[in-house]
């Protein structure tokens, strides 16, 4: 018996219940949570540097559903799942959108080791490489099906 039900209050009976019942966030899942959540906190810094509104609500987009993402998976909740995809999505269309602006903006070459379209490039791969791993992992880890209760 725990402190909640010597209290008698059935709500808290029922969280503190449904809560022992899932494993705890770890592995994997936990990288994810805190990988995830410093790069919320880099992205404050396109943020406060960015002057174009179209930007600026982009970051901030995808700041916020990051840190959501982060927040409900790290307290088991029900709209976890939800969040990550929003998450993954907009990382991954996040990619997209710099491979074509990057390809719209490098018309001349700029000579030296990396111009910075091509810097701007590889951040392109990496944010679409990065979407499609944790997609993976979301979609078929068992780790996530045993604390979140699913899948996505």
């Amino acid at each position: 018996m725990n402190r909640y039900e010597q209290q008698g209050d059935p709500n808290r009976v029922w969280v503190a219940q449904s809560l022992a019942a899932k494993p705890s966030v770890g592995g994997w899942l936990l990288f994810f949570c805190i990988f995830t959540l410093l790069g919320a906190a880099r992205s404050i810094e396109a943020i406060a540097g960015t002057r174009a509104p179209l930007f600026l609500a982009l970051y901030v987009t995808l700041t916020l559903c990051t840190a959501f993402a982060v927040v409900t998976v790290w307290a088991r909740a029900s709209s976890a799942l939800t969040w990550v995809s929003f998450s993954i999505a907009a990382r991954f269309l996040y990619g997209l959108l710099q491979i074509y602006l990057g390809s719209r903006a490098s018309k001349e070459i700029i000579a030296g080791p990396m111009s910075p379209a091509e810097t701007e490039y590889y951040y392109a791969v990496g944010n679409i490489l990065g979407a499609l791993t944790w997609y993976l992992y979301f979609h078929f880890s068992t780790r996530v099906r045993e604390t979140l209760g699913r899948n996505l």
